[in-house]
């Protein structure tokens, strides 16, 4: 019994840790106001890499679903340049390639493309992938 109260505890940490954190949706809305990734940016410096790795894929799917694809390439740059070998990173520079090529190719530039950019490994990618 007590082994199942100690494991009810642990998820119940675990939950509470990622629902006490920032909130991604309050954050993208004040940079969707300001036109601005900062607030996004500055919260997620401070975040474990697994933590950060979740919350910029958040962030990043809010401001693509809701048009802001500018902004979420932004967020997407600094995303990959934290974590260039997570897969996930080639499917967005894929998407934002893809259906907003003028946008990206503005804001992340040829350097940083030609320095992260796989195109081989986002063939392989899907939005689950990590």
């Amino acid at each position: 019994m007590a082994i199942y109260l100690l494991g009810g505890i642990v998820v119940l940490a675990v939950i509470y840790s990622f629902l006490s954190g920032p909130s991604v949706i309050r954050l993208v809305h004040q940079a969707k106001q300001d036109g601005d990734p900062s607030p996004i940016l500055e919260v997620a410096k401070d975040l474990s890499p697994a933590r950060r790795s979740y919350f910029f894929q958040q962030a990043i799917d809010i401001l693509w679903r809701s048009y802001e694809r500018e902004l979420a390439t932004k967020v997407l740059r600094e995303f990959v340049t934290l974590h260039p070998d997570e897969k996930i990173c080639q499917y967005w520079l894929q998407q934002a390639l893809e259906l907003e090529g003028r946008t990206a190719r503005k804001v992340l530039g040829s350097e940083f493309l030609d320095n992260y950019y796989r195109p081989d490994v986002a063939a392989t990618c899907g939005i689950a992938s990590s």
